[in-house]
C-alpha cells in the first residue's frame, strides 16, 4: 500500500503471532462454555440476544442480496 515491503517484525506477528492468540482465545472461550453450568437468563435477556442476532442477519442479508442481485458487477 505505501510501495515498501513490511518488516520482519509485521510479517512475524501477522503471520504467527496473530493466528495463534486467536486460536487461543477461541479454544479457551470454547473449553469454557463445555465445562461451564448452564445459565439462566431472564426473559428481557434473551429478547436482547435474539435481537443482536436480528441485527447481524439483517446485515448478512442484505449484503448477499446487493452482491448477488442482477445488474450487480
Amino acid at each position: 500500500m505505501t510501495g515498501h515491503r513490511p518488516n520482519w517484525y509485521f510479517l512475524a506477528t501477522w503471520v504467527f503471532v496473530s493466528p495463534a492468540v486467536c486460536l487461543g482465545i477461541f479454544l479457551f472461550s470454547v473449553m469454557s462454555l463445555v465445562y461451564a453450568e448452564p445459565n439462566v437468563y431472564p426473559w428481557w435477556g434473551e429478547l436482547l440476544g435474539f435481537h443482536g442476532v436480528d441485527s447481524v442477519l439483517c446485515c448478512l442479508f442484505h449484503a448477499s442480496h446487493t452482491r448477488f442481485s442482477e445488474g450487480h458487477e
